[in-house]
């Protein structure tokens, strides 16, 4: 579930960095010039905020699979001491 999510938000955030300049110059006067690139400023720093929270996704997804995959060594090795299909059950 988070990778996916983290994989939706960084096609999302690709899309939209190919798609630069996302405001443009809405008149000749200079105001228009100015306020196109702060928006831009601001939708780049959007961009790379979802970007990066999209990276600590994928980075939550892979140590929550090590867990698992330690969790089921571990409950196989307990598997093991109290028999197969007994796990957490006393004897």
């Amino acid at each position: 579930m988070l990778r996916d999510r983290a994989e939706r938000l960084t096609a999302s955030a690709a899309a939209a960095a190919a798609q630069r300049p996302w405001v443009r110059r809405c008149g000749g006067d200079p105001v228009s010039a100015e306020a196109a690139t702060a928006f831009d400023a601001r939708i780049e720093e959007a961009v790379r905020d979802r970007r990066r929270y999209a990276d600590e996704l994928a980075g939550a997804a892979d140590e929550l699979d090590r867990i698992a995959q330690r969790y089921g060594r571990v409950d196989a090795r307990a598997a093991g001491w109290f028999g197969a299909g007994e796990t957490g059950t006393a004897r």
